[in-house]
């Protein structure tokens, strides 16, 4: 009897510690933070810190925003999600494909990639959208790099442009120069207006200023 009690006893750390691994698997599926990983992030985000999100539990919807010139495309993507969960990217053809941390994720032209997160038991899941988006464009986030410029009918100055951003501004230069800044601004000032320097013009200089050279 007494041999009997003590082998149940020594038995029942057993049986809880089964209980207890049984129990250990996950139930959560979150997506606690994300980053994505460029050579050179200042060419498309305002900084460095950008390229990376902490996700709170409530939020599904995930969202970059990129410099208004910018488009991104197979970028590397790495997710952090709740212990034993796995990660799923959705194909174009709606089935999901198990993803690997690291793995390449095109992003171009504004396209909404969906992830889904699947618990370590397998019993629940999660579905996250991430998009990168460009910003709607402003005086301060423009790329101007002169690659667009026409010499003028006269044959006294180029004109430049900024398509579809900026608006064109006729610049002095020689015929096989392009125009500083300095040049923009003088004939903003000085040229434009012999007489006097309107408010126009100060705002225009004061645009051309701002410009990320």
């Amino acid at each position: 009897m007494n041999k009997t009690f003590i082998a149940v006893l020594a038995a029942l750390p057993l049986f809880f510690i089964s209980c207890i691994q049984e129990e250990m698997e996950n139930t959560e599926c979150d997506i606690e933070s994300i980053s994505l990983h460029l050579d050179k992030p200042t060419d498309f985000f305002y900084h460095d810190y950008d390229t990376a999100q902490t996700i709170i539990s409530a939020k599904t919807n995930i969202v970059f925003i990129i410099r208004s010139y910018a488009n991104v495309q197979n970028v590397p993507t790495t997710l952090r999600v709740t212990e034993g969960a796995s990660i799923y990217l959705k194909n174009e053809n709606g089935t999901d494909e198990l993803f690997r941390n690291g793995s390449a994720v095109d992003y171009s032209d504004e396209k909404v990639r969906h992830f889904h997160i699947v618990s370590e038991d397998r019993v629940w899941s999660r579905d996250y959208t991430v998009a990168v988006v460009r910003e709607k464009p402003s005086e301060g986030n423009l790329k101007i790099d002169f690659e667009e410029y026409t010499l003028e009918p006269g044959g006294k100055y180029y004109v430049w442009t900024a398509p579809e951003i900026f608006t064109e501004i006729q610049a002095l230069k020689s015929v096989n120069r392009r125009p500083s800044r300095w040049t923009i601004l003088l004939r903003l000032l000085w040229v434009e207006a012999p007489t006097a320097v309107t408010a126009s013009n100060w705002r225009l200089a004061i645009r051309v200023l701002s410009v990320r050279w």
